[in-house]
């Protein structure tokens, strides 16, 4: 019937995600596809500071190392390969993921930025309770 709608068979369904449930966590270091598909939802851009994409095609890193850090979706960050290699490999960056989607990372200058819904906001603008309040 859908093909007789739309004119053509070029169709995927696919099931209704809870977004206010979290996926199960995986005892890997490979994403599986519920929970990236789960990430790419609730967490839709990269949460590098001042970076604005939000393509789907965004590396999809652990915020705190696996194995310590577990594979689920609030361990989970989305950034641009470029982005995902600075926090990784160069010296001086540090990344936290705070509840309810939101980030806070250290430069290698020492400064600290938020990053949540709102965007990029420098630590002394606001105050460190709003930043790790929950």
């Amino acid at each position: 019937m859908l093909a007789d709608l739309l004119g053509h068979d070029h169709i995927t369904l696919k099931p209704v995600i809870d977004l206010n449930d979290q996926p199960p966590p995986a005892d890997s270091y490979e994403i599986p596809t519920r929970i990236s598909e789960h990430v790419h939802l609730t967490k839709p851009a990269d949460v590098f500071p001042w970076a604005e994409s939000t393509s789907r095609y965004l590396d999809i890193d652990h915020t705190n190392p696996w194995p310590a850090g577990t594979t689920r979706t609030d361990n989970l960050a989305k950034m641009t390969r470029r982005h995902h290699r600075i926090k990784t490999h160069a010296r001086g960056w540090h990344l936290e993921q705070l509840p309810g989607h939101r980030y806070l990372w250290t430069t290698p200058h020492g400064r600290h930025v938020l990053i949540d819904r709102g965007g990029t906001h420098p630590i002394d603008r606001i105050t460190s309770n709003y930043a790790r309040a929950a």
